[in-house]
Parts: C-alpha cells; structure tokens; sequence
C-alpha cells in the first residue's frame, strides 16, 4: 500500500489540513505536541475505524464561541496492486459513516458504505488485519531500543506482542478464570447438595398432613348434608307462606289503587261540568262577533288596489328615464360619427406603420451588434499590434538578438529553457551526491573516533575484536585511526566548499530558469495568427456600413410619421369614445316604441285602481286609516275562530262526563269484591316469621361448616402445592448433582487445554517455528545494508548473535551504533514476517529517541539507505533527520490548531 493524501477535518488538533505523500521516505518533522502522531492515528483509524481515545474525544475542541464545528472526517486517498482507493470517516450529529470507493478510473466505484463491509473490503485489499498492520508497518516509539536494552523476559513479550502471540498468554489467563468460576460453582453446589436430606423430610411430613386434611374434609361433607336436608324441608313450608303473603299484599294494593281511581274519576266529572258551561257562554260571544267583521272582505280589497297603486308608480318612473336618456345618446351619435369614423381610419394606418418601425428596429438592433462587433474588431486588432511589437521590442532589448516574429522569440526560450533545466540537474545531483559522502564520512568519523576512545582506555586489547595487541600495534592502530579521521575532516571540507559552490551555481541557474520561464508565460504565439486574421476580417466587414446607415434613415422617418398621426389620434379621442359609449348605451338599451306603450298602460292601470279605492270609501265611509281598521276587524274574526274550536268539543265533553259517572260505579263494585276475598285467604303472618328464623339458624349453620370445608380445601391445596414445590426442590438438586459432576469433569478438560496454551506449550512451538524465518529476513535486510555478516542467529529468548569473519559476536560485543543498526534490522525483519506478502509502506514513530549521537548517526546513515519498501514515513522532532529526504512535512500548532507549513 502506498499513501498518496490524506485529509483531516477537525481531527484532534487540525482544523482543516490535507498532507500529500510521496514515495520513498516522507519526513513528517515539527515539535513535541505539534499533532504529528495524530497523523497516523488518522492513517489507522482511516483504514481500520479505531482510536486509541473514545470517538468523541477525537473530535477537536472549538477555541472560542465563533469557532464552530459541524463535523470531523478523515479521508485518505491509497494506491495498492495497481489501483487507487479513497476511503472517508465521518462523525456527524453523533452519527458515524464510512465510504469506500475505488477511483482507479475516471468515474468513482463505490466499493461499500457500512462499517462491516469496508472494513471486509480493506482486509481483502490489503490482506492484513488492524492489529497486523499496527505490528508490521507502524515501528512505534522505542521498539527499536527496547529490542537492544530490554531483559530477556521483556525482549520475549515485546516480541511475542509483535508477533501476536502474546493473545496465546491471554488466552491461559483466561482459561484460569473460567476454572475459578466453575470452582466456584462447585462450592456453591456444594453448599445446595447440604440441604437434600432435609428436603426428603418434608416431603414425609407433608404428605401426612394432607392425609388428615382429607379425613376432616369427609366429615364436614356429612353434616352438610344432614342441615342441606333440613333447609330443604323449611323452605317448602316457607315457600308456602310466601306464595299466601304475595296475594294478600297483591290484594291490599289492588284496594288501594281502586281507592285512588275512584277519587280521580270523582275530579274528572267536576271538571268536566265546570267546561260545558264555559262552552254555552262562549256561544253567545261568536254571534256578537260575526256582525261587527262583515265590511273585511271590502276593506281588504280596497288595501290592496291601494297597494297595486303605489307599484305601478314606482314602475313608471325608471321608463321614463329610459326614454329620456336613449333620446339623449341618439343625440351624440348625430353629432359625433365623422370624428369617429377618421378616427379608425388613422389607427389602421398607425397600425401599419408600427409594423414598419418593428421590422426595421429588428434591422436597425442587428446593425448596431455589427457595427459593434466591428468596432471590437479594431479595438483588438490595434491592441494586439501594439502588444506584439512590445514584445519583440522587449525580447530584442533582454537577449540582444533581432527577432521578427513571435515565433522565433518562443523558439529561443524553450532551447534556453531546456539547457538551463539539465544544468540544474546535474548540480543538483553532484551537491547532493557530496552531501551523501559527507553524512557517509562523519559517520565514520564518529566511528572512528568512539574506537579510538576505546583504543586510549586500553593498553594491550583490540578495542573491536578484544584479543591481545603488542604496545607497537597498539600505537599503530592510533595513530591509524587519528590519520583516518583526518583524511575523512579534510574531504568533508572540500566536498562542503565544493557545494557551497555548486549551491551557488544552482541558485543562479534556478533564477535564470525561472526569468526565462516567466518571460515564456507572458508571451503567446496565438496572438500573431489572431492579429492577421483580425485585420482581414476588419476590412471585409468595414464594406457594410453604407447599408446599415441607410436603414437607420428610413427607421428615423418611420418614426416621424408614427409620431403626426398620434397627435391626431389624440385631438379625436374624446369624440371617439363618446361616440363608442352612446353606441354602447343604445345597443344594451330596450326598444322605445316598446318602452312608451309600457308606459301609457301604466298610467291606464293608475286610474284604474284610483277609482276601486274611490268606491269603497264611500261605500263603508271610513275616515280612519284603513290598515288599521283591517288590523282591528282581523283580530276578531281570529277571536271568534278561537272561540269556535272551543265549542266544537261540547258534544265530546258531554259524553266523556257520562264514562266518568259510568266508570266510578265500576269501580265501586271491584273495591267490594276484594275486601271479601281477603276474608277467605286466612293469611297468618306470625307463624310466617317463626318458620323464616328457624329457616335463617338452620341455614346459617350449614353456612359455617361449608366455610370450614372451603378453609379444609384450601389447606389440602397449600399442602400440594407445597409438596410440588419440594418435589421440584429435590429435582433441581438431582440436576445440580449431575451438574457438579459434569463440572468437575469440564475442569480436568479446561487444564490439560491450558496447559496447551502456557510458555512452554504451543507459544514456545510458534516461537521456534516463525524464528528461522526472522532469521532469514534478517539476512536478507543485511546484505541490503552491506554489512559483513555471514550469518544471523536467534536463542529461545530472541537474543541475537551474528558472525563476522568467522567470529560470533552478540549485541554486547558490538559498539552502540552496531547495536541499534542490528536492532532496527530484527525489527524490520519482524515486520515482514508479519506481512507475510511484499511490503509497500512502512511507518517509523520517533526512531531517533532516547538515542545518544552515535546510535543516531548509525540508525539515521542506515534509514537513509533502507531500499525495502518503496514508501517510507518517519516521525521526528529531530532536525538533524531532514537530511533523509526532500519531501519534508513540517508540522506547527498555534492557539491549540496543528497545520501544516507551506
């Protein structure tokens, strides 16, 4: 896998960052706490969705009240096996998505967008798994020192945790604690098995009980049936009385009912003789009616001639402005009808020529666009000229050559432009060729310089191999080493004065390239050919201006003319519309022959209804208002129909009178007949409520022995029930017993599989098997390196010895910067055992830390060198690191935001 970007929005510290990566090694530099290891936490939790915080802790804190935050994604763009993927993270109103796409081809495929199937799909692109990845491509922070300082013990865990073996160790810790908890189980059982004996017992006990429960219960049952019989032999005598009681009180009532009928039907005849009489009196009052309303019928007759009076009065007077105004506007139309007959006859011709002007304003707009466009014709063509001679005018004045054209001049730039870029190379190639034997030399220097260190704290040993020197090999050997170390100083400062040379060539070159480059953009040799097909086409096109201006004339004119007659029109306006309007009125108006007849029978009808109201004046002489003498008259004629509806139900009333008096004799005669048959019944009410409290002890006695067999049953259900409950007592602990026993057994399988998963168990069989492969790769990262070694090899404790020159040697024997650079190649040979398959990228966390200088000038020379992957990132707050590579990312943070320096 190779990381192309990677973009952080409101990551822990970034506020919005995207860091692009090349291959070869990528340098990620900036101070403790800047948030450069928050860039590869986002790398991790890109691919893979984890963090070494909660998630909501991973999204960034805003800085004050403007500072608001909506989201926080993570998005990294990778190429693996020849295709590219971008894979998002977001966390977004507490709501996390993930998308996967493959954007190898110029439209993006959308891969997965749940979290299962990404992570399904990173694995299967990648072919590794979080906790692989986070052993074989990310070197954390001291591995490489730990792997050369740690105990045996320490070296063992680190490495087993790098390896994944280390969940084997947590897989026997976690057997043990199932083994405890089923231990405990066992004596939990232990405790419950205490209780079966006494369980049995009161079973025994219970099952006695329930037998006397049932005895007692029998005994109840009996003398319930002795009192039942006795209930059954009052209740006849009682039922007996009962049914004499229920027809006395039936008889009684009836008595008293028939009382009260016969005092209602006593009212009832009263009331009736009181009403016919009223009736009578009321008869002589509708004869003295009948006289006084015999004019109504009249007087109603005359109201309304009156009243048809008033409408037809009122019908006349809108005829008549009728006629008046249709006589009017007959007027106007006389008057008026040359003026509006011109009138039409200038609107067509406006018409006419309003037609006109749009077609040449049509003409006329089209013209001017011309003439526009040719203006902008000449407008550009004298630009451009202008701009091309100045052009030639500079080239020839900055390099002194008499160019003619454009094209020459881009001629000449371009082969300057290439010969400046391939002196730049090759300076910048040999400056830093001298800066590679530079770092090369001071290493050795270094080197050099710890041995003879150790050279003067010896008298008779070889500081390197440690076996017995002469006092004369002893000064050889200094003065060897002091004569080494000064041929590595002097060729270190030529090479430095050689580059500050070469460095100022290169900057010179590079300012040269970038003058000519500049020049090159502000010149285009498109502008040449625009300027002579511009000048042919201005001269073509200057040849329509004549015709353009002659339409412009007769669109002046048009306009003109439209203008006189509009004037006219406006002087005849008001008679036109006067005229328009009378037409209107006459149109909408109804025939006047029609509406004079309507009002000559108008009038006719007037006279008419004078002389019916005339007549009947005089006839009734009534010299009061007439509507309220009608008023009068009407409310007796409803006084007397009032009256007469009365009096219709004399004859009703009459008989109804004799059906009361026939109806009280009845009754009468009922009364008597049930005063006799109470006499015969011979009902004895004592001896009734005797019988009922002999009935009430007989029955209440019977009541409490059925409560005393409700209490029995209810306590032989108890029994059973309990009883139930000790059979399924003894039955759980029948299971717990096979339970223990199953236990006991599981325990003795869980030991001998925990002994599988111990030190000396299947970690020590992985440990043996992956460690001649370690071994391998660790030779290989050697030859890569170039150092002498003929072979590497690994104890049971990951303890390293290598052989040089026929000579085994461990990490002891070796100086401090064999030692790391040994430690580094282990660790990287760990991490491709890991992989497995080729690896593309490989992440160094701080490489440099806690190392004194010699260490880090052996691990910094061999990074360098390291040729294993093709992509390689290193994390650092060392500056003396910027010296591995050109792509340099330099992170800062200020007011608690991590960015990235341009």
């Amino acid at each position: 896998m190779i990381i192309k970007t990677l973009k952080l929005e409101n990551f822990k510290s970034y506020k919005n960052s995207t860091i692009d990566f090349d291959q070869g090694i990528s340098l990620i530099l900036g101070e403790n706490g800047s948030g450069k290891s928050s860039i590869l936490e986002a790398i991790s939790f890109a691919l893979f969705g984890k963090l070494n915080t909660k998630l909501d802790e991973a999204i960034r804190k805003p800085i004050n009240d403007e500072d608001t935050i909506e989201k926080m994604s993570v998005t990294l763009t990778f190429k693996h096996n020849g295709k590219t993927y971008k894979i998002k993270r977001q966390r977004k109103s507490n709501k996390t998505t993930v998308s996967l796409h493959d954007i190898s081809d110029e439209k993006p495929f959308l891969l997965s967008k749940t979290a299962d199937g990404v992570k399904e799909e990173v694995n299967n692109i990648l072919n590794i798994d979080y906790d692989s990845f986070q052993n074989a491509v990310y070197i954390k922070q001291g591995e490489i020192t730990k792997l050369t300082e740690a105990t045996p013990a320490e070296k063992k865990k680190l490495i087993a945790k790098l390896l994944n073996i280390e969940t084997l160790e947590k897989a026997y810790d976690n057997i043990q604690k199932i083994i405890k908890q089923y231990e405990d189980t066992l004596q939990y059982n232990k405790g419950e098995l205490s209780r079966y004996e006494e369980k049995q017992e009161n079973k025994k006990q219970t099952q006695q009980q329930i037998k006397q429960l049932k005895d007692e219960h029998d005994k109840l049952e009996n003398e319930i049936t002795k009192t039942q019989q006795q209930i059954k032999t009052y209740k006849e005598k009682l039922q007996k009385l009962e049914t004499q009681k229920d027809e006395y009180n039936t008889i009684n009532t009836d008595i008293q009912h028939k009382q009260k009928e016969l005092i209602k039907t006593s009212n009832q005849i009263e009331d009736l003789t009181k009403t016919i009489q009223q009736i009578e009196d009321e008869e002589k009052k509708i004869k003295e009616i009948e006289t006084k309303i015999q004019p109504l019928e009249d007087l109603k007759k005359a109201d309304k001639a009156h009243s048809e009076l008033k409408n037809q009065q009122t019908q006349l007077t809108p005829i008549t402005q009728q006629i008046t105004e249709i006589q009017k506007n007959e007027q106007i139309l006389k008057n008026t009808k040359d003026d509006y007959e011109k009138y039409n006859k200038l609107q067509t011709q406006q018409k006419q020529l309003q037609q006109t002007r749009e077609k040449l304003n049509e003409e006329v707009n089209q013209n001017n666009i011309k003439k526009a466009e040719i203006e902008n014709l000449k407008q550009r063509r004298d630009t451009l000229q202008k701009q091309l001679q100045n052009n030639i005018i500079n080239a020839v004045s900055k390099f002194h050559i008499s160019f003619t054209t454009m094209s020459e001049i881009k001629e000449y730039l371009a082969d300057k432009i290439e010969k400046s870029a391939e002196n730049y190379h090759k300076l910048n190639e040999q400056i830093q060729k001298n800066k590679t034997i530079i770092t090369t030399n001071q290493n050795l220097i270094e080197s050099t310089k710890k041995s003879l260190e150790d050279l003067k704290n010896t008298t008779d040993t070889c500081p390197i191999c440690q076996s017995e020197i002469t006092h004369q090999k002893h000064e050889q050997l200094e003065a060897q080493y002091k004569k080494q170390i000064e041929n590595y100083e002097q060729q270190n400062t030529k090479l430095s004065l050689e580059n500050a040379k070469l460095n100022q060539k290169l900057e010179n070159e590079e300012k040269l390239n970038n003058e000519l480059f500049d020049f090159d953009l502000k010149l285009n040799t498109d502008d040449e050919k625009e300027f002579n097909t511009l000048k042919d086409e201005y001269k073509q096109r200057k040849t329509e201006c004549p015709k353009i201006q002659q339409k412009q004339d007769e669109y002046n004119k048009c306009k003109e003319d439209l203008k006189n007659i509009q004037i006219q029109i406006d002087q005849l306006k008001e008679n036109y519309e006067s005229y328009k309007i009378s037409t209107q009125v006459i149109e909408n108006a109804p025939n006047l022959d029609i509406l004079i007849q309507k009002q000559q029978n108008i009038n006719n009808n007037i006279n008419q209804q004078k002389l019916i109201v005339h007549e009947i004046t005089m006839k009734h002489k009534i010299r009061d208002n007439l509507k309220h003498q009608i008023t009068y008259l009407e409310s007796l004629k409803d006084e007397q129909n009032r009256l007469k509806g009365k009096v219709t139900n004399k004859d009703t009333m009459i008989k109804q009178q004799q059906l009361f008096k026939d109806q009280h004799k009845n009754i009468t005669l009922t009364m008597d007949d049930f005063k006799n048959r109470l006499i015969k019944l011979d009902y004895d009410k004592i001896q009734h409520e005797q019988i009922m409290k002999l009935y009430d002890d007989i029955n209440h006695k019977n009541n409490e022995y059925e409560k005393q067999l409700s209490v029995n049953e209810k306590e032989i259900e108890l029994n059973k029930q309990t009883l139930n409950k000790i059979n399924s007592e003894i039955e759980e602990l029948d299971k717990i017993k096979q339970e223990t026993q199953s236990a006991q057994d599981y325990i003795k399988v869980l030991d001998i599989i925990r002994q599988t998963y111990s030190k000396d168990g299947v970690q020590s069989d992985l440990r043996e098997e992956v460690k001649p492969q370690i071994e391998r790769n660790t030779m290989n990262i050697f030859q890569e390196f170039g150092f002498d070694y003929s072979s590497v090899n690994l104890d049971r404790d990951y303890n390293i010895t290598v052989k040089s020159h026929n000579e085994d040697l461990n990490l002891d024997q070796l100086s401090g910067g064999e030692r790391i650079v040994i430690a580094l190649a282990l660790r990287l040979a760990i991490a491709k055992t890991i992989a497995k398959s080729s690896m593309e990228l490989l992440i160094l966390d701080e490489p440099t830390i806690h190392l004194d200088s010699e260490r880090r000038s052996s691990l910094l020379e061999i990074i360098s060198r390291i040729n294993l992957v093709p992509q390689m990132i290193v994390v650092t707050h060392d500056d003396e690191m910027e010296a591995l590579s050109n792509n340099i990312i330099k992170v800062k943070k200020e007011n608690a935001i991590s960015s990235i320096e341009n």
